[in-house]
């Protein structure tokens, strides 16, 4: 009976946490996304370091990240709840020290 209880107890906060984080959640630009959840990283790094390496982040893969496009088509992240959540997942995986792409160019 108590586990019963606690595995309804379970599902009404995880229900819970998802209607809150739906209804804090909000797109950036991705110039602003830059700042917000990159680091402050460059276009190149962001490209080379986490979209290569990580392609499930792009909204075409089903993540949070629009793709680019070509110049004059925006870059947006659709959902800054989803971003940040990824990057806590990954913040293990992602080192943020690795140097610009163009520095990896020049030394080979």
């Amino acid at each position: 009976m108590e586990t019963e209880k606690n595995n309804e107890l379970a599902q009404a906060i995880e229900r819970l946490t998802e209607v809150t984080i739906a209804l804090s959640d909000y797109a950036v630009s991705f110039k602003k996304a830059k700042v917000l959840i990159f680091c402050g990283k460059s276009t190149e790094w962001i490209n080379y370091w986490l979209v290569h390496k990580h392609p499930e982040i792009l909204t075409t893969n089903g993540g949070w990240l629009t793709p680019a496009r070509g110049r004059g088509k925006r870059r947006y992240v659709v959902s800054v709840s989803a971003a940040k959540i990824w990057m806590y997942e990954h913040k293990d995986v992602i080192d943020w020290t690795q140097p610009e792409p163009k520095t990896l160019r020049k030394a080979s």
